[in-house]
């Protein structure tokens, strides 16, 4: 969650001045992750656009080469996504439904 709440404060430093840092949909379900000794260095993480649309986004730690290892998160996600939702009609309302599920439970543990 540092990764993705580094992301968010970076993009928008004045909205985080004094806000406590709590998920919103928009963090999304994540499918893949990429370690460097023993340390999350990034993350994919998928979730539907405004279109309603599956959309995967990429988080880094600062100072990651994001050209490295982005195929590989993309790549990975893509598949994880593809046999967990089967990509059918109700692929995007199970993606929904799991990623409010974790956004609310990783908000009451924090």
């Amino acid at each position: 969650m540092n990764i993705y709440h580094d992301y968010k404060t970076d993009a928008c430093p004045e909205q985080h001045q004094f806000q406590v840092k709590k998920l919103t949909e928009q963090f999304g379900l994540p499918l893949s992750v990429a370690e460097s000794s023993n340390e999350l260095i990034g993350f994919a993480s998928a979730k539907l656009n405004d279109l309603e649309e599956v959309e995967i986004s990429f988080y880094y730690k600062n100072g990651v080469s994001q050209s490295e290892i982005q195929p590989f998160l993309e790549q990975q996600a893509k598949s994880t996504f593809n046999s967990t939702f089967n990509s059918g009609p109700e692929a995007g309302k199970k993606l929904k439904q799991s990623s409010q599920r974790l956004v609310e439970w990783l908000n009451k543990c924090s």
